[in-house]
């Protein structure tokens, strides 16, 4: 069965720490802070202090340090006897697994106890947890907050939350309102304009384990409710000692298929504080009926839908080809039918005309003639019962200004220091907190610094702002910035007390391409803590849509497959896995074409991964045919889900990024975790939902080394329901066309045959006889005359018919009335009469 890892870091709140004794180690207390996975562990030096972790899962670790002045602790896993062990060790080690343990599947609790007054801490905790069936792959989907799987209520009560651009997408939700709670629902919800453009695709989440993501720190909230279902409701807290963003604030396995809804309710008093939501991710499988993310039809900041017509050609390209092909056959029967009716219609009426008898009134006729095409309907006028423009909208104003009256949507990017992103000169280096007590005071506990005077940093960037946030502390000095080709503009960055998250440059353009620049004056310190950044995207009026990508997604290609593989650490990755490379020429390929109805759309895109010591010092990144660019991800300090890469303007289209590890003297190892692609409704772009099941055995195959198409077995073949629905309307369109088309034949047809002339009706003209004078000295002609006068005698004159085709209708008779008869005896030819069958019975040829 496949298993994945969840990685619980130690301010995790679903860790939970007895009343004394514990708190958050840091810099002012520790010089070896940074040695931590995200400069963060949480200590306790109180006899007896414990911790209990509860899960559900096949194997439990617990990470921490082994250090000289650490000693004593025991651990147990349900109601097992406490197991001792001993923490001390010289020289201090780090990273280390302090209890570990495997058991059967199931739901199981960790407690640790210090067992002395000596020091004892966590760094965080790692469990391995199994989902689906033998052979096949996990599928991991990640949720941004503003997808509409979240539900929060009421609306008024959630806002924008702080340190917003600390969020993955730079988008989040919180809020500090008692009795908010926000939904993460399991069940599918119909959006507006599905049935014209999606053909009832449904927004529809599959899971078996689910993690919720979003920020601890001192104004987070000290209580909030996680209820599943309709399960009992557990009690968690956001407050701790420092700021962290993305941590896992509650993680449930083992929720099997179905439909389920995921409810996070804030306590009231007297529990206070802020809550925000930044992400979701949900394990799946295909036995589960699970599948890779795909996007839908766009979504308007109000709900409804993008009802322009790309977004029909952009719903028809996530299709495959087979369904397409469906789609295509039985809407070209239902065209070719409605055409087919119409021709007969048309035919059939021209017909049943030239059956009625004209009269002398020609004006008249003519006039009657008139009248019948201006009021004669083949059919009765058609009317569509819940018709409602305001709802479905008018074609003529579907892009009008009331639409969108306002602005252009914007949202915020955050580059750490340490992303590749920023290239830093000579003279720079990573702070920490072996020579610097207020290390933990910096974002992620991460900065660089410089004292050496000339070092510069620089960012290139499309945007219309930016800002370098830093610090301004007793033993900095001067520096200076420039955007662009601009005269450098002079800052003081000294300052007493310490002051820390400080704006140290910011700056409003026009929209574009920039590039930032900033020197160190002097040779006091300058550091940088972090760079925000502004850009735009879509049109006025409507919501940017941000959907992330997990390394598996079928959207990224990894070539040669063999070379890619598990990274290191890589239970720090989102949702567990990742891939990584150090083979020389390896590339990963981010596609935005359509690959197996796999369609990605999108205006920016933003790569993660993690940085290091052992992390590669050269990758180039490529977007379509343009220029390569390389960058470095080898950094002094280990750091996860950092922006390897970011490119923004893409513009609508197809377009595909390619990430290739260099060659010598370029080396280490490189890794992806996920990818966030940042679109709108007016490019094209929705919000993820899940497609068709993918299989690993006899279907689609997905593994950690790519993605390959076999056969499917029969049983396993399943379409969304929207795919469902709109193969049925198309084929039941075809089908009621058909017989429509089969009635209008028929009732064409019997009234022709009322028009038609019946054979009494030649016995009731009222025809005055005519007599056929033979000649005597022909009797032999005269008979023959005769005979053919009784074969071409009519008692109305010819009908044409035009367009007439004997073969497809048949032939009346063919005979002509006044036709000219050659005798075969003499020779000559005689000038035919008309006349009438009866004559030619009742009254025999007298001969003189």
């Amino acid at each position: 069965m496949p298993s994945f890892t969840t990685i619980f870091e130690d301010t995790s709140p679903m860790i939970l720490y007895s009343g004394v004794g514990w708190n958050a180690g840091h810099s002012s207390g520790d010089p070896s802070a940074e040695k931590y996975t995200e400069s963060s562990f949480t200590v306790t030096q109180t006899m007896g202090s414990s911790m209990s972790f509860a899960f559900y899962g096949s194997s439990v670790a617990i990470y921490g340090a082994k250090r000289w002045n650490h000693g004593a602790y025991s651990a147990t896993i349900d109601d097992g006897s406490p197991i001792q062990f001993n923490g001390k060790a010289t020289p201090d080690l780090f990273n280390q697994v302090l209890f570990s343990s495997d058991f059967d599947l199931g739901q199981h609790n960790l407690t640790v106890f210090n067992d002395n007054t000596t020091f004892f801490d966590v760094d965080y905790i790692m469990v391995k947890s199994n989902i689906g069936v033998d052979d096949e792959d996990i599928i991991v989907n990640t949720y941004q907050n503003t997808h509409p799987a979240f539900t929060y209520t009421p609306a008024s009560s959630w806002t924008t939350p702080s340190n917003v651009g600390m969020f993955v997408g730079g988008s989040g939700h919180a809020t500090t309102q008692p009795g908010s709670k926000v939904e993460f629902s399991f069940q599918g919800k119909l959006r507006l304009c599905d049935l014209l453009y999606e053909m009832f695709m449904v927004v529809f989440v599959l899971g078996d384990a689910i993690a919720i993501y979003g920020p601890v720190g001192p104004n987070s909230t000290s209580g909030y409710f996680v209820q599943i279902d309709n399960g009992t409701s557990s009690l968690f807290s956001a407050n701790k000692e420092f700021y962290h963003p993305q941590q896992l604030l509650f993680f449930a396995a083992n929720i099997g298929a179905g439909q389920h809804s995921l409810v996070i309710q804030l306590a009231s008093s007297p529990h206070s504080g802020e809550f925000a939501i930044d992400f979701a991710t949900v394990y799946t499988s295909p036995s589960l009926g699970g599948a890779y993310l795909s996007a839908g039809s766009p979504t308007l900041s109000n709900g409804r839908k993008y009802c322009y017509a790309h977004s029909f050609c952009s719903f028809c390209r996530q299709l495959t080809p087979v369904v397409i092909a469906g789609l295509a056959l039985s809407t070209t029967i239902a065209v070719l039918t409605s055409l087919f009716s119409i021709f007969v219609v048309r035919h059939y009426r021209r017909t049943i005309n030239s059956y009625k008898p004209q009269t002398q009134d020609t004006r008249s006729q003519a006039v009657r003639s008139t009248e019948s095409m201006r009021t004669v309907r083949p059919f009765p006028k058609t009317t569509f019962p819940h018709h409602d423009e305001q709802r479905f909208g008018s074609f003529d104003t579907a892009l009008s200004s009331e639409r969108f009256p306002d602005r252009m949507p914007s949202f915020t990017t955050i580059f750490e220091d340490t992303s590749p992103m920023i290239l830093y000169s000579e003279g720079w280096r990573a702070g920490h907190s072996s020579d610097d007590s207020s290390a933990e005071r910096y974002t992620e506990s991460s900065f660089t610094v410089t004292q050496a005077t000339g070092s510069s940093i620089s960012f290139v960037f499309y945007g219309s702002s930016v800002a370098v946030y830093g610090a301004k502390r007793g033993n900095h000095g001067a520096y200076s910035a420039t955007i662009d080709d601009g005269s450098p503009i002079q800052f003081d960055g000294k300052a007493t007390p310490d002051l820390f998250n400080q704006v140290m440059f910011s700056s409003d353009f026009d929209l574009g391409q920039h590039n930032l620049t900033v020197f160190n004056d002097d040779t006091t310190f300058f550091d940088v803590d972090y760079i925000m950044i502004k850009s735009n995207i879509g049109v006025d009026d409507e919501d940017i849509i941000v959907n992330t990508y997990q390394n598996t997604h079928p959207a990224f290609t990894y070539t040669p497959a063999s070379s890619w593989n598990t990274p290191s650490n890589v239970g720090t990755f989102v949702g567990g896995s990742g891939h990584a490379t150090t083979q020389p020429g390896s590339k990963v390929e981010f596609s935005f074409q359509m690959f197996m109805a796999v369609f990605v759309l999108g205006d920016a895109i933003a790569i993660y991964g993690p940085v290091g010591p052992n992390s590669t010092s050269g990758y180039f990144v490529q977007i379509d045919n343009g220029t390569s660019s390389l960058f470095s991800a080898n950094k002094q300090f280990y750091h996860p889900q950092q922006l390897l890469f970011f490119e923004a303007n893409i513009g609508a289209g197809q377009h595909s990024l390619v990430i290739q590890l260099a060659s010598s003297p370029h080396s280490g190892e490189f890794a992806i975790d996920f990818a966030t692609v940042y679109t709108s409704p007016s490019l094209g772009g929705a919000y993820l939902s899940a497609g068709s099941p993918t299989l690993s055995s006899g279907g689609i195959q997905t593994s950690n080394t790519g993605h390959t198409v076999v056969s499917c077995p029969a049983n396993s073949r399943q379409l969304t329901p929207g795919v469902i629905a709109g193969l049925a309307l198309s084929t039941t369109i075809a089908v009621l066309t058909s017989l429509f088309s089969i009635f209008v034949v028929w009732h064409y047809r019997r009234t022709i045959n009322s028009y038609k002339p019946q054979p009494q009706d030649i016995q009731s003209q009222d025809i005055q006889p005519q007599y056929i004078q033979p000649q005597p000295q022909d009797i032999r002609s005269q008979a023959v005359r005769r005979t053919g006068s009784m074969w071409t005698a009519r008692p109305f004159p010819k009908t044409t018919f035009p367009h007439h085709d004997e073969q497809r209708f048949g032939s009346f008779d063919t005979a002509s009335v006044g036709s000219t008869l050659q005798s075969p005896v003499t020779g000559s030819s005689t000038q035919q009469r008309r006349v009438s069958i009866s004559s030619v019975i009742t009254q025999p040829p007298q001969y003189q």
